[in-house]
């Protein structure tokens, strides 16, 4: 995986320059989706015009004007997998918009054999409860408030 990475740099010539915290395509896509919700997800141009500059810059045609809302959530939502890919996003988009019963839950592979190419399964994870939407309060934080008489856990754990 060479994202990020100068296509120059060698063992002994780091062309990377600094580590990128933000990159512009995300805080576009965080103000498109900010401004989708915002306005009770309807589809304003501004948030129009900036997803076609995203997407002119990598080659990608423009979404039309007249892209109905829900047409236009979807594109958001792939937009951030597309754009945002190995960049550790997807596992909180995924938990905030409240879809990984749609796209978690089991793990795939590959079977190749000649040009043949076959999905195969390779695992099936219970990650799709609600519970998963929040991680537990961690059992140290807990005995500190169970000292003070407060008791409480996040739902599920």
């Amino acid at each position: 995986m060479r994202k990020w990475i100068h296509y120059d740099s060698r063992k002994n010539s780091n062309k990377d320059g600094y580590w990128r915290f933000f990159r512009m395509a995300e805080i576009y896509l965080n103000y498109i989706e900010a401004n989708f919700y915002a306005n009770n997800k309807t589809v304003t141009s501004d948030a129009l015009e900036i997803m076609n500059k995203i997407r002119k810059r990598a080659g990608m045609p423009p979404v039309p004007s007249d892209v109905s809302s829900k047409e236009f959530e979807y594109r958001i939502k792939n937009e951030r997998r597309v754009e945002l890919a190995f960049e550790e996003h997807r596992y909180y988009d995924v938990r905030r918009w409240k879809i990984q019963k749609d796209v978690e839950g089991v793990v795939t592979g590959m079977k190749i054999s000649g040009n043949n190419y076959e999905r195969v399964l390779i695992q099936k994870r219970n990650v799709v409860d609600d519970k998963y939407l929040m991680w537990p309060i961690p059992r140290t934080e807990q005995i500190k408030y169970n000292l003070a008489g407060v008791y409480f856990q996040n739902p599920g754990w």
